[in-house]
Protein backbone atom coordinates (compact mmCIF):
# COMPACT_ATOMS: atom_id res chain seq x y z
CA UNK A 1 0.00 0.00 0.00
CA UNK A 2 1.38 3.63 -0.48
CA UNK A 3 2.20 5.65 2.12
CA UNK A 4 0.20 7.73 4.15
CA UNK A 5 0.59 11.04 3.81
CA UNK A 6 2.25 13.00 6.41
CA UNK A 7 -1.26 14.99 7.44
CA UNK A 8 -2.97 11.28 7.01
CA UNK A 9 -0.20 10.39 9.47
CA UNK A 10 -0.95 12.49 11.87
CA UNK A 11 -4.94 12.17 11.88
CA UNK A 12 -4.41 8.14 12.05
CA UNK A 13 -2.10 8.54 14.87
CA UNK A 14 -4.37 10.80 16.63
CA UNK A 15 -7.36 8.97 15.81
CA UNK A 16 -6.15 6.01 16.90
CA UNK A 17 -5.09 7.55 20.69
CA UNK A 18 -8.43 8.77 21.06
CA UNK A 19 -10.22 5.42 20.10
CA UNK A 20 -8.41 3.17 22.01
CA UNK A 21 -6.90 1.54 18.95
CA UNK A 22 -4.96 1.14 15.79
CA UNK A 23 -5.15 3.17 13.24
CA UNK A 24 -6.69 2.52 10.04
CA UNK A 25 -4.11 0.78 7.43
CA UNK A 26 -5.88 0.11 4.32
CA UNK A 27 -6.45 3.60 3.13
CA UNK A 28 -5.99 7.58 4.34
CA UNK A 29 -8.97 9.21 5.61
CA UNK A 30 -9.88 11.93 4.09
CA UNK A 31 -9.15 15.02 6.41
CA UNK A 32 -5.89 16.36 8.33
CA UNK A 33 -5.66 17.23 11.72
CA UNK A 34 -3.61 20.39 11.45
CA UNK A 35 -3.78 24.11 11.37
CA UNK A 36 -5.43 25.91 8.62
CA UNK A 37 -1.90 26.36 6.65
CA UNK A 38 -2.21 22.56 5.29
CA UNK A 39 -5.96 22.99 5.00
CA UNK A 40 -6.33 23.56 0.20
CA UNK A 41 -9.51 22.57 -1.67
CA UNK A 42 -11.25 19.83 -3.58
CA UNK A 43 -9.19 18.43 -6.18
CA UNK A 44 -10.34 19.25 -9.76
CA UNK A 45 -13.13 21.21 -8.53
CA UNK A 46 -14.56 24.85 -8.78
CA UNK A 47 -14.55 27.72 -6.54
CA UNK A 48 -18.27 27.58 -4.73
CA UNK A 49 -20.41 30.22 -4.04
CA UNK A 50 -22.39 29.31 -0.25
CA UNK A 51 -26.03 30.47 -2.36
CA UNK A 52 -25.56 27.02 -3.94
CA UNK A 53 -24.27 25.41 -0.76
CA UNK A 54 -25.67 27.04 1.79
CA UNK A 55 -25.51 23.52 4.04
CA UNK A 56 -22.22 23.57 3.77
CA UNK A 57 -20.12 23.66 7.07
CA UNK A 58 -16.32 24.38 8.63
CA UNK A 59 -16.06 22.19 11.60
CA UNK A 60 -13.50 23.61 13.77
CA UNK A 61 -10.94 22.96 16.79
CA UNK A 62 -8.90 25.86 18.68
CA UNK A 63 -10.52 28.24 15.67
CA UNK A 64 -8.77 26.25 12.71
CA UNK A 65 -10.89 23.86 9.77
CA UNK A 66 -10.18 20.23 10.26
CA UNK A 67 -13.32 18.64 8.65
CA UNK A 68 -16.48 19.38 6.58
CA UNK A 69 -19.79 19.21 8.22
CA UNK A 70 -23.59 19.91 6.99
CA UNK A 71 -26.75 21.34 8.29
CA UNK A 72 -29.58 18.99 8.53
CA UNK A 73 -31.65 20.87 11.38
CA UNK A 74 -31.74 23.88 13.31
CA UNK A 75 -29.58 22.59 15.65
CA UNK A 76 -27.79 19.69 14.61
CA UNK A 77 -24.88 18.71 11.57
CA UNK A 78 -23.47 15.88 10.19
CA UNK A 79 -20.22 14.70 9.70
CA UNK A 80 -17.75 12.04 9.09
CA UNK A 81 -17.28 9.73 12.48
CA UNK A 82 -13.17 9.37 12.38
CA UNK A 83 -14.12 13.73 12.55
CA UNK A 84 -16.50 13.00 15.53
CA UNK A 85 -14.60 10.43 16.86
CA UNK A 86 -10.91 12.33 16.83
CA UNK A 87 -10.55 13.38 20.53
CA UNK A 88 -11.45 17.03 20.01
CA UNK A 89 -13.57 18.42 22.67
CA UNK A 90 -16.61 20.63 22.60
CA UNK A 91 -15.40 23.18 24.90
CA UNK A 92 -12.92 23.93 22.24
CA UNK A 93 -15.04 22.80 18.66
CA UNK A 94 -16.79 25.05 16.70
CA UNK A 95 -19.14 25.01 13.15
CA UNK A 96 -18.90 28.09 11.04
CA UNK A 97 -21.38 28.72 8.64
CA UNK A 98 -22.60 30.99 5.97
CA UNK A 99 -19.43 31.67 4.06
CA UNK A 100 -17.47 30.35 1.24
CA UNK A 101 -14.36 31.82 3.01
CA UNK A 102 -12.77 29.89 5.56
CA UNK A 103 -11.83 33.96 7.03
CA UNK A 104 -15.53 34.80 7.59
CA UNK A 105 -18.80 33.35 8.71
CA UNK A 106 -20.91 32.83 11.78
CA UNK A 107 -19.56 30.46 14.42
CA UNK A 108 -21.27 28.63 16.57
CA UNK A 109 -20.46 26.96 19.76
CA UNK A 110 -20.75 23.57 20.09
CA UNK A 111 -22.36 21.20 22.88
CA UNK A 112 -21.85 17.83 21.84
CA UNK A 113 -19.86 15.79 19.52
CA UNK A 114 -21.28 11.79 19.03
CA UNK A 115 -20.34 9.24 16.73
CA UNK A 116 -22.41 6.41 15.05
CA UNK A 117 -21.92 4.03 18.52
CA UNK A 118 -20.73 1.19 15.59
CA UNK A 119 -18.07 3.50 14.37
CA UNK A 120 -15.24 1.04 13.67
CA UNK A 121 -11.39 3.08 13.11
CA UNK A 122 -9.90 -0.01 11.61
CA UNK A 123 -12.35 -0.70 8.95
CA UNK A 124 -13.69 2.66 8.74
CA UNK A 125 -17.26 1.71 8.80
CA UNK A 126 -20.32 3.46 9.96
CA UNK A 127 -18.40 6.58 9.45
CA UNK A 128 -21.13 8.83 10.44
CA UNK A 129 -21.29 11.84 13.43
CA UNK A 130 -23.10 13.83 14.51
CA UNK A 131 -23.16 17.72 16.21
CA UNK A 132 -25.33 19.52 18.45
CA UNK A 133 -24.45 23.32 18.21
CA UNK A 134 -26.07 25.80 20.98
CA UNK A 135 -29.18 27.22 20.07
CA UNK A 136 -30.22 27.40 16.72
CA UNK A 137 -28.66 28.43 12.97
CA UNK A 138 -29.77 31.19 11.88
CA UNK A 139 -31.53 29.89 8.75
CA UNK A 140 -31.85 31.90 5.75
CA UNK A 141 -29.84 32.37 1.52
CA UNK A 142 -26.45 31.29 3.27
CA UNK A 143 -27.39 28.86 6.13
CA UNK A 144 -30.20 26.27 5.07
CA UNK A 145 -30.71 22.39 6.00
CA UNK A 146 -30.13 20.06 3.40
CA UNK A 147 -32.30 17.17 3.08
CA UNK A 148 -31.36 13.45 3.67
CA UNK A 149 -33.03 10.34 1.90
CA UNK A 150 -35.08 7.89 3.50
CA UNK A 151 -33.59 5.04 5.19
CA UNK A 152 -32.77 2.50 2.17
CA UNK A 153 -33.24 4.85 -1.16
CA UNK A 154 -30.60 4.01 -3.34
CA UNK A 155 -28.17 5.85 -5.11
CA UNK A 156 -28.23 5.07 -9.33
CA UNK A 157 -25.11 3.59 -10.59
CA UNK A 158 -23.62 6.89 -12.80
CA UNK A 159 -25.63 9.22 -11.49
CA UNK A 160 -24.35 12.48 -11.16
CA UNK A 161 -23.10 14.19 -7.31
CA UNK A 162 -21.52 16.66 -6.14
CA UNK A 163 -18.77 17.07 -2.83
CA UNK A 164 -18.03 20.28 -1.53
CA UNK A 165 -15.44 21.64 0.90
CA UNK A 166 -12.30 23.21 1.83
CA UNK A 167 -9.35 19.82 1.26
CA UNK A 168 -6.65 19.80 -0.30
CA UNK A 169 -6.26 20.16 -3.90
CA UNK A 170 -3.62 16.97 -4.15
CA UNK A 171 -1.92 14.94 -2.23
CA UNK A 172 1.60 15.78 -0.41
CA UNK A 173 0.59 19.91 -1.56
CA UNK A 174 -0.80 22.24 1.70
CA UNK A 175 -1.02 25.70 0.10
CA UNK A 176 -3.71 27.40 1.75
CA UNK A 177 -7.02 27.63 -0.41
CA UNK A 178 -9.81 29.97 1.14
CA UNK A 179 -12.26 29.55 -1.07
CA UNK A 180 -15.01 26.58 -0.80
CA UNK A 181 -14.97 24.36 -3.56
CA UNK A 182 -17.50 21.56 -5.70
CA UNK A 183 -17.03 19.29 -7.55
CA UNK A 184 -18.89 17.28 -10.01
CA UNK A 185 -18.25 13.34 -10.02
CA UNK A 186 -20.31 10.02 -10.85
CA UNK A 187 -21.44 7.45 -8.34
CA UNK A 188 -19.36 4.22 -9.16
CA UNK A 189 -21.68 0.84 -8.70
CA UNK A 190 -20.43 -1.47 -5.75
CA UNK A 191 -19.64 -3.85 -7.36
CA UNK A 192 -16.57 -1.41 -9.52
CA UNK A 193 -16.25 -0.01 -6.13
CA UNK A 194 -15.35 -3.45 -3.91
CA UNK A 195 -12.95 -4.51 -6.84
CA UNK A 196 -10.77 -1.29 -6.23
CA UNK A 197 -10.77 -1.92 -2.71
CA UNK A 198 -10.29 -5.31 -2.61
CA UNK A 199 -7.02 -5.56 -1.72
CA UNK A 200 -7.29 -2.86 0.66
CA UNK A 201 -10.48 -4.08 3.30
CA UNK A 202 -13.02 -3.56 0.85
CA UNK A 203 -16.05 -1.69 0.70
CA UNK A 204 -19.25 -2.38 3.02
CA UNK A 205 -22.98 -1.79 2.43
CA UNK A 206 -22.15 1.19 4.37
CA UNK A 207 -20.34 2.86 1.63
CA UNK A 208 -20.49 4.00 -1.62
CA UNK A 209 -18.03 5.32 -4.51
CA UNK A 210 -17.57 8.06 -6.75
CA UNK A 211 -15.28 8.93 -8.97
CA UNK A 212 -14.22 11.54 -12.56
CA UNK A 213 -11.26 11.70 -14.03
CA UNK A 214 -8.81 14.24 -12.35
CA UNK A 215 -11.47 14.86 -9.65
CA UNK A 216 -12.38 13.68 -6.00
CA UNK A 217 -12.28 15.03 -2.36
CA UNK A 218 -9.36 14.98 -0.30
CA UNK A 219 -7.47 15.55 3.26
CA UNK A 220 -9.55 18.68 4.43
CA UNK A 221 -13.00 17.71 3.16
CA UNK A 222 -14.04 14.64 5.98
CA UNK A 223 -17.32 14.92 6.81
CA UNK A 224 -18.55 17.42 4.14
CA UNK A 225 -21.65 16.34 2.23
CA UNK A 226 -21.88 14.76 -1.03
CA UNK A 227 -25.34 15.73 -2.65
CA UNK A 228 -27.65 14.56 -5.68
CA UNK A 229 -29.34 17.20 -7.45
CA UNK A 230 -32.81 16.46 -8.80
CA UNK A 231 -34.86 19.62 -10.19
CA UNK A 232 -34.89 21.86 -7.22
CA UNK A 233 -34.25 19.42 -4.68
CA UNK A 234 -30.68 18.63 -3.14
CA UNK A 235 -30.42 15.49 -0.79
CA UNK A 236 -27.27 14.55 0.86
CA UNK A 237 -26.19 11.12 0.06
CA UNK A 238 -23.03 10.67 1.33
CA UNK A 239 -20.50 11.97 3.84
CA UNK A 240 -16.91 12.29 2.45
CA UNK A 241 -15.43 9.67 4.26
CA UNK A 242 -12.05 7.79 3.05
CA UNK A 243 -9.65 6.65 -0.15
CA UNK A 244 -6.74 5.16 -1.41
CA UNK A 245 -5.07 9.04 -2.13
CA UNK A 246 -7.09 11.69 -3.72
CA UNK A 247 -7.66 11.26 -7.99
CA UNK A 248 -6.02 8.62 -8.45
CA UNK A 249 -6.82 6.46 -11.52
CA UNK A 250 -8.84 3.21 -10.63
CA UNK A 251 -9.41 4.36 -7.04
CA UNK A 252 -12.61 6.33 -6.16
CA UNK A 253 -13.50 8.08 -3.66
CA UNK A 254 -15.43 6.29 -0.60
CA UNK A 255 -18.59 8.30 1.23
CA UNK A 256 -20.43 6.86 3.69
CA UNK A 257 -23.88 5.93 2.60
CA UNK A 258 -26.33 8.24 4.39
CA UNK A 259 -29.34 5.82 3.39
CA UNK A 260 -28.07 2.94 5.01
CA UNK A 261 -30.55 2.10 7.94
CA UNK A 262 -28.12 1.64 10.55
CA UNK A 263 -26.75 5.32 9.85
CA UNK A 264 -30.65 6.89 9.36
CA UNK A 265 -31.31 5.63 12.13
CA UNK A 266 -28.66 7.07 14.28
CA UNK A 267 -28.86 10.26 12.44
CA UNK A 268 -32.77 10.18 13.86
CA UNK A 269 -31.93 9.27 17.11
CA UNK A 270 -29.54 11.73 17.79
CA UNK A 271 -30.99 14.51 15.87
CA UNK A 272 -34.61 13.67 14.93
CA UNK A 273 -34.69 13.98 11.55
Amino acid sequence: MTPLSLLSVLAAALLAVASGGVAPGRAALKRPFSDRLWIGRIVGGDPADIHDYPYQLSFRSYGSHFCGASIISESFALTAGHCAAAGVSPKTSALVAGSASLDDGEEYKVVSIQAHPYYDAMTIDYDAGVVKIEGAFQLGDTQRIVALPAPGDAVPDGGLVTASGWGVSQENNWDLEQQLQAVALHVVGQDGCARAYKDYGGVTARMLCATDVGKDSCQGDSGGPLVSRVGDVVKQVGIVSWGLGCARKGFPGVYTRVADPSVRQFIATVAGV
